[in-house]
């Protein structure tokens, strides 16, 4: 039963964060949600270093790191989004694959700023610093 217990705990501790998402979005729809998460941080860790992507892996509960490293190719990271628009245009592009009807505009500052509460101060300003610099006005 203690395995049980552990999953129990990382299942409530990846909806905290959804439930945090939705929020951000003024939502209870938590499968929108989710869907926007896992939009967002697909892109997120496609633009940052292989390190600062396994970084920011590391804080996240293990339900969400599982969606965090559905289908990444370490091989073919960093894509160099090289303003706000082209990181907003691969988000809705998730979006879009994910068969969701979200707008990137919404949830990648809901998403942001749910992560910039939950991953350490210094792993987020690693991943920001290398971000353009337009990008960083979608942080909160």
């Amino acid at each position: 039963m203690g395995a049980l217990k552990e999953f129990d705990r990382t299942v409530n501790t990846s909806e905290k964060w959804i439930i945090e998402v939705s929020e951000e979005l003024g939502t209870d729809d938590y499968s929108k949600a989710l869907q926007g998460f896992r939009a967002t941080i697909h892109v997120l860790r496609d633009r940052v270093k292989v390190n600062d992507a396994t970084n920011l892996g590391s804080q996240l509960p293990v339900l969400l790191a599982g969606y965090y490293y559905e289908g990444w190719n370490p091989a073919e990271v960093p894509v160099a989004h090289r303003n706000k628009k082209d990181f907003l245009d691969a988000v809705q592009l998730n979006i879009q694959n994910l068969s969701h009807s979200l707008d990137a505009n919404e949830c990648v500052p809901a998403v942001l700023s749910v992560l910039s509460k939950r991953i350490s101060d210094g792993q987020m300003n690693k991943i920001k610093s290398n971000m353009p610099d337009d990008l960083l006005e979608l942080w909160p």
